[in-house]
C-alpha cells in the first residue's frame, strides 16, 4: 500500500518509475503546444495554465484519498501510447500546425495519464486528480473549423453590436468586414474581434475556479456557460471603449490602451467567476474527500507493495519517448541531406533612394504566421502621393506549416472588408535559374484602389514546395520525409494607383533595385 511518505521518491519507491514517465509525458505535451503559446497571442495564457496545474496538483496531493483497487495492468497500454505519439510526432514535424494531429497527441498523453493514475491509486485517485489535469486541455489550440466558427462569429457579433450602439448615440460608425469605421479612424481587426483573444482563457478560468471550489461536473458546466456570456458582454464593453477612444482621440490612443483594456477585461471576468462560484458553492461544491490517515496506513503496513509499473516497462517507455525525437529527426535528415544548398533572396533597403519607415508588426500577425523574421516597411511616393506597404517574412527556424500560404491576400484581405476587383497575369522576376512569381490582384477598399502583389517561395531552388490541401496530403508529405523549411514570402501593396499596369512597372522597378540574389551554384 502507498504510505504517508510514498511521495518522497527514491529509486526503490514503486512510484518513482510511473511518476517519471508522467513527467516526461507532460514535458512532451508542453513541447507540442509551446509554439502556439509563444507565437499565438490568443493562446499565450497556456504558460499561466501550466503554473495553475502545478498548484492544483499540489492541493490535490494534500488531501488525496486512500488508494483503491488498481484493476488493469498499465504497461502495455503506456508503451503502445508512446509508440503512437512517436509516429504522430513525425507527422507534426512536417505539419506543425495540424490541429487534428496536435489533439491526437494531447489526448493520447491525457489517456495515458488517466491509466497511470488508475494504476497508482485506483479509481479514487483517478476521480481525484483527473479534473486538475483536464485544466490543460483548455490551453490546447482549438481545431481550425471550430476556432474560425466561434471566433469569426464573435468578431462579427461584437462589431455589429458596437456599431449599432454608436449610431444610437449619434456617433457615425460603419461595419466593414470585421472592422469598425469611424470618421476619425478605424478600430483594427484586433480590437474589433475584441475578446477572441481571451474567450478561450475565460473558459480556462471557469474550469480553474470550479476546481478551486471542487464543483460537481454540472456546476463546472454552469460556470463554463456563464464564462462564455461574461466574456461576450465584457468584450462588447471593451470594443465599445476602444471605439469611443478612437472617436474622441483618434487611433493612436486606441493602440496604446488596447492591451491594458484587454488584460483588465480578463481580470474582471476572473473576479466575476470567483464571486459567482462563491454564491453557488452550497449548491454545487463537493466536500473534499477524506485523506488517508496514519491508522489506515498502519493497518496495511504489512501488505506487499504492488508492482505499479515494472521497471522494464518504465525504461522501455522512457527510451521510446526520448528516442522518438531522434527517430523523427533522422527520418527527415535522410531526405534533407539530398536537397540542394539553400540560396536566399533578401531585400536590400539601403538601395532605395529614400529611407522607408519600418513599422512594428502586430503580434496577431506573428501569432498567425509564426515567422522567424519579419519586416513591414511603408513610405509615400512624393511624386504622386501613392502609399506603399511591403511585408517580407522568412521562416528559417524549424519546420513551417505547409498551409502558411493560406495566409495570403486572397483570403485575408476580404476578411478585412477589401473587395476583390480583378486578377491579373503573374509578375515574374528572377536571376539565373531562380524565379519568383507574384500573384497580382486589384482590390477596392472604401472606393480606393489597392494593387497587391504576393509571392511565396522556397530557398531550395529546383525543389518545388509540396502542394498540401487535405489530411491525405499531410500524411503523404510526412511519409516523403519532407519538412517545409527556408521559406519566404513577400507582399507589396500599392494604394491609390487605379491602373494596374502603372503599379506593375513600379513594383518591377522596386524589385529589380532592391532584391539581392545569392549566386547560383
Amino acid at each position: 500500500m502507498i504510505s504517508k511518505d510514498s511521495l518522497k521518491l527514491s529509486l526503490s519507491n514503486p512510484l518513482f518509475g510511473p511518476i517519471l514517465v508522467l513527467l516526461l509525458l507532460w514535458a512532451d505535451f508542453i513541447w507540442i503546444v509551446h509554439r502556439e503559446w509563444v507565437y499565438n497571442d490568443q493562446y499565450s495564457y497556456g504558460w499561466l495554465t501550466l503554473f495553475l496545474l502545478v498548484y492544483l496538483i499540489y492541493v490535490r496531493i494534500s488531501d488525496r484519498p486512500e488508494p483503491t483497487t488498481r484493476g488493469m495492468r498499465a504497461s502495455g497500454f503506456v508503451v503502445l501510447g508512446i509508440v503512437l505519439i512517436t509516429f504522430n510526432r513525425i507527422a507534426l514535424e512536417s505539419n506543425p500546425e495540424w490541429r487534428l494531429a496536435i489533439w491526437l497527441h494531447i489526448l493520447t498523453i491525457f489517456a495515458m495519464t488517466l491509466v497511470l493514475l488508475r494504476r497508482i491509486g485506483g479509481g479514487s485517485w483517478l476521480r481525484h486528480f483527473t479534473p486538475a489535469f483536464a485544466l490543460m486541455l483548455f490551453a490546447v489550440p482549438w481545431p481550425i473549423f471550430l476556432e474560425n466558427a466561434v471566433t469569426g462569429g464573435l468578431m462579427k457579433a461584437i462589431a455589429a453590436i458596437v456599431v449599432d450602439s454608436m449610431n444610437l448615440i449619434g456617433v457615425y460608425a460603419e461595419q466593414t468586414g470585421n472592422l469598425i469605421r469611424l470618421r476619425t479612424g478605424w478600430v483594427g481587426i484586433e480590437a474589433a474581434c475584441s475578446g477572441v483573444r481571451n474567450f478561450q482563457s475565460t473558459l480556462m478560468s471557469a474550469w480553474f475556479v470550479g476546481e478551486l471550489f471542487r464543483f460537481t461536473l454540472i456546476g463546472r458546466g454552469l460556470l463554463l456557460f456563464l464564462s462564455g456570456i461574461a466574456s461576450l458582454v465584457l468584450n462588447v464593453g471593451r470594443t465599445w471603449i476602444l471605439t469611443w477612444s478612437t472617436h474622441t482621440s483618434g487611433s493612436s490612443l486606441t493602440e496604446s490602451i488596447h492591451d491594458p483594456v484587454g488584460y483588465t477585461v480578463s481580470f474582471i471576468a476572473f473576479l466575476i467567476l470567483l464571486v459567482v462560484a462563491f454564491f453557488l458553492r452550497k449548491s454545487f461544491a463537493r466536500e473534499p474527500v477524506k485523506p488517508h490517515t496514519p491508522d489506515a496506513t498502519n493497518r496495511l503496513a504489512h501488505s506487499k507493495p504492488p508492482t505499479l509499473l515494472s521497471w522494464p516497462a518504465c525504461l522501455s517507455a522512457i527510451a521510446i519517448l526520448i528516442g522518438g525525437y531522434g527517430l523523427s529527426e533522422l527520418w527527415y535528415l535522410r531526405v534533407e541531406r539530398s536537397l540542394p544548398q539553400p540560396r536566399a533572396v533578401e531585400i536590400d533597403w539601403q538601395k532605395l533612394p529614400f529611407d522607408p519607415q519600418f513599422v512594428e508588426i502586430d503580434p496577431a500577425i506573428r501569432g498567425q504566421l509564426k515567422y522567424s523574421d519579419g519586416t513591414q516597411a511603408e513610405w509615400i511616393d512624393a511624386s504622386n502621393q501613392v502609399d506603399w506597404k511591403v511585408f517580407f517574412f522568412s521562416w528559417t527556424e524549424g519546420s513551417v506549416s505547409p498551409f502558411v500560404g493560406v495566409h495570403n491576400p486572397q483570403t485575408c484581405m476580404p476578411a478585412s472588408g477589401f473587395i476583390k476587383v480583378a486578377d491579373h497575369a503573374p509578375l515574374i522576376v528572377g536571376m539565373g535559374d531562380q524565379r519568383i512569381e507574384f500573384e497580382a490582384t486589384t482590390f477596392n477598399f472604401t472606393d480606393r484602389p489597392y494593387q497587391v502583389y504576393y509571392a511565396t517561395w522556397n530557398d531550395f531552388w529546383g525543389s518545388p514546395i509540396p502542394v498540401v490541401e487535405t489530411a491525405t496530403d499531410r500524411l503523404r508529405l510526412a511519409w516523403s520525409g519532407r519538412r517545409i523549411t527556408n521559406r519566404r514570402s513577400l507582399q507589396i501593396v500599392i494604394e491609390g494607383v487605379a491602373d494596374e499596369r502603372v503599379a506593375r512597372q513600379n513594383v518591377l522597378s522596386f524589385l529589380e533595385r532592391t532584391l539581392t540574389w545569392s549566386n547560383p551554384l
